[in-house]
């Protein structure tokens, strides 16, 4: 089975240096591929919820997130094993 994992992009997780520490245990522990969630934006007035029981309301994490494909191009720079993608 090929497993894959989302790197920390969001929150305060969302550090150069957590990433590569990320992608390096990534790749010693065999998983196939790192993926980025290809969004960068937070609605200043939200029309619709993101799951939470407040529907005008999103997750205060998603106001700190990377770029999508600067961080796929920083993950691609640090590893030369594992696959990489994009989804949203």
């Amino acid at each position: 089975m090929k497993v894959g994992l989302v790197v920390p992009q969001f929150g305060i997780n969302a550090t150069k240096e957590n990433l590569v520490r990320f992608i390096h245990l990534a790749e010693r522990e065999g998983f196939e591929s790192l993926w980025v969630y290809h969004r960068m934006l937070y609605p200043i007035d939200p029309q619709q919820g993101y799951g939470t029981p407040d529907k005008s309301q999103w997750p205060e994490y998603f106001k700190n997130i990377l770029d999508p494909l600067t961080t796929l191009a920083f993950t691609a720079a640090n590893t030369s094993k594992v696959k990489l993608g994009s989804y949203y």
